[in-house]
């Protein structure tokens, strides 16, 4: 064999898995479970739920100390944020909830759940999270 002919080769390997590795990335999703995507959607709403309006309203004005002590209480118990709730924080997450189902059956508003651990230092990022799901799994 010629060089051009085996670098073809190796180009075409090369491209092949290339798009093999593309198909696999943006077809992730539709490997996931029901359950899989509700969780990953509820622990991403929850979050940001927390960290970009929760841990705002309560730090507004407080000095850290403030927020630190506030926050503490909740290290065991947790902060609960639940669908009926959630649904309450924009139309967006409204609608991401509506397809929160199992078969025919949609998750229960007020059992099905993030739980927001804070931890110190108790920033906005300083947390850890639980999902409780009630949905028929």
């Amino acid at each position: 064999m010629n060089m051009k002919r085996i670098l073809g080769i190796i180009l075409i390997i090369i491209g092949l898995f290339v798009v093999g590795l593309l198909i696999f990335y943006l077809t992730k999703d539709l490997r996931l479970s029901k359950e899989e995507k509700i969780v990953r959607d509820l622990t991403s709403m929850g979050e940001n739920l927390y960290s970009e309006y929760y841990y705002l309203q309560i730090s507004n004005g407080k000095t850290n100390e403030e927020v630190a002590e506030f926050l503490k209480k909740y290290e065991t118990t947790g902060l609960k944020f639940n669908l009926t709730e959630m649904e309450k924080y924009s139309d967006e997450y409204k609608e991401k909830i509506s397809n929160f189902k199992s078969k025919n059956k949609s998750c229960d508003k007020e059992n099905t759940m993030i739980i927001i651990y804070p931890k110190s230092p108790y920033t906005k990022t300083d947390f850890f999270s639980e999902i409780k799901l009630d949905c028929g799994f």
